[in-house]
C-alpha cells in the first residue's frame, strides 16, 4: 500500500494550475490578474499538499540511493580488529580487546 495521496485528475490539473501561476508571479508577470488570484486562494491548500508529495517523493528516492551506497560501501566490519588474550583462570577466560582502524591511524598520528 502506498503512503501518498492519489490525487484526482481535476485536483492534479488544479494543482498544475497554481504551480503555472507561481512560475508566472516569479517571473513579473500578470501579478495583479484578479482571476488568477482566486485561482490560487481557491487551489493553495491543494498545491501545497501536490507540491509536498513531489518533494517528498524526491526526498525517498535520494534516501534510498545513499542507503543502497552505504550498503555497497559498507566496510565497517572490516574496521574493527578483534583480539583476545587467554592469561591465567579467569571467570571469563581472559581478556578480550577490541581495536580499530581509526584507532590505529590515532596512534600512528595520521588522524
Amino acid at each position: 500500500m502506498s503512503r501518498y495521496r492519489k490525487f484526482t485528475v481535476s485536483e492534479t490539473l488544479a494543482a498544475v494550475s497554481v504551480e503555472v501561476i507561481r512560475r508566472l508571479w516569479s517571473a513579473g508577470r500578470f501579478h495583479n490578474h484578479p482571476i488568477l488570484q482566486r485561482i490560487v486562494d481557491r487551489h493553495f491548500d491543494l498545491w501545497a499538499d501536490w507540491r509536498t508529495q513531489i518533494t517528498m517523493r524526491s526526498v525517498d528516492d535520494q534516501t534510498k540511493e545513499i542507503l543502497t551506497a552505504w550498503e555497497e560501501n559498507d566496510e565497517t566490519v572490516e574496521k574493527f580488529l578483534y583480539s583476545e588474550i587467554i592469561k591465567g583462570d579467569t571467570p571469563l577466560g581472559g581478556e578480550m580487546r577490541l581495536r580499530s582502524a581509526f584507532m590505529e591511524d590515532q596512534d600512528r598520528g595520521d588522524v
